[in-house]
């Protein structure tokens, strides 16, 4: 019987918790991102959010300011 492969994976995860960064609100904003019934399957808007968190940590490093990615707004509250 072939394993089932955890989701999301050990990495995802960390990426998640280091993106949060011990902001709780941006953690509850991801996890009803990824919850949200119109995505099918929640690997995508996981990618997404990962995605983002990356593209911020980018922009951090040269000075910009992160920016929350528009699609997320009516998750926040």
């Amino acid at each position: 019987m072939p394993q089932a492969c955890a989701w999301p994976s050990e990495t995802d995860t960390q990426e998640l918790v280091d993106a949060a960064d011990d902001l709780f609100i941006y953690a509850g904003a991801a996890l009803r991102f990824t919850d949200d019934p119109k995505w099918p399957e929640p690997q995508e808007p996981l990618r997404l959010v990962l995605d983002s968190a990356r593209n911020a940590s980018k922009r951090s490093t040269t000075g910009a300011s992160p920016v929350l990615m528009p699609s997320w707004t009516p998750y926040i509250f």
